[in-house]
């Protein structure tokens, strides 16, 4: 299975939280089959996000 990396920061990471977690439902229906939140030990608005996929294609359609 595909995976995908993202490392980015966020503005206020309990605010970008609540409008990720409720697009749950959206990555799920575009491919993403898992996915991991980590952040920096000192900076919880630098985010990790590793997920996998079920096709490399509808992973790049998602984020495109």
């Amino acid at each position: 299975m595909p995976h995908v990396l993202i490392i980015h920061e966020v503005e206020d990471y309990k605010v970008w939280k609540i409008v990720f977690d409720n697009a749950a439902d959206i990555r799920k229906q575009a491919g993403e089959i898992s996915y991991q939140l980590l952040s920096y030990d000192n900076d919880n608005n630098n985010i990790v996000h590793f997920s996998e996929w079920s096709s490399l294609d509808k992973a790049r359609r998602f984020f495109e």
